[in-house]
């Protein structure tokens, strides 16, 4: 990936999609890599590699179609995983609901998909967001990026350490 996404931001790397210097899928399979590379964070508690592939593939077609793209065309999230996501379950953080697969996306999700915006996973949180330093006696602790000693912080300290980390451009968070 050239070196003028290093900082990885949103406005970057939209402009990188729109003037074709990158694709969805190579920024996909970017956030993969990111995300693989810096699993000891415990960032993420679920990912669907294949679907934001296929998605990425999808976003691609898109463009070369010539369509109106949306703003976030083509950018990977990180969802936090008490917001409802089609495909990925719901888990809020606890045993009793990580099988929990919704029928749905949550309307603030569906929001930013129908902006182009990709999902990459499911951000770890602080169990049933109650709490705030992420630290989840089952999916693990949220560790600082900058400071691995530290907790994230936070009920989102999932999102929040997927985007300091630079594992993903932005995330959907939430505040209890």
């Amino acid at each position: 990936m050239s070196k003028l996404y290093v900082d990885f931001t949103v406005t970057e790397l939209s402009a990188g999609l729109a003037s074709g210097e990158i694709t969805a899928e190579e920024l996909a399979i970017e956030v993969l890599e990111r995300c693989e590379r810096h699993s000891d964070l415990r960032a993420l508690i679920s990912q669907d590699p294949e679907a934001l592939l296929c998605s990425a593939r999808q976003a691609d077609q898109l463009q070369a179609s010539g369509a109106v793209l949306g703003p976030l065309h083509g950018i990977p999230l990180v969802i936090k995983d008490n917001i409802d996501s089609l495909g990925l379950p719901t888990s809020g953080g606890t045993p009793a609901l990580e099988n929990d697969v919704p029928q749905h996306n949550a309307p603030s999700l569906q929001r930013l998909l129908n902006a182009g915006a990709l999902v990459a996973g499911k951000g770890n949180l602080h169990e049933l967001a109650v709490g705030g330093t992420s630290d989840n006696l089952y999916f693990g602790r949220v560790k600082n990026p900058y400071r691995r000693e530290l907790n994230a912080g936070g009920s989102s300290g999932g999102p929040a350490a997927a985007v300091a980390a630079r594992l993903v451009p932005a995330a959907l968070g939430t505040g209890t």
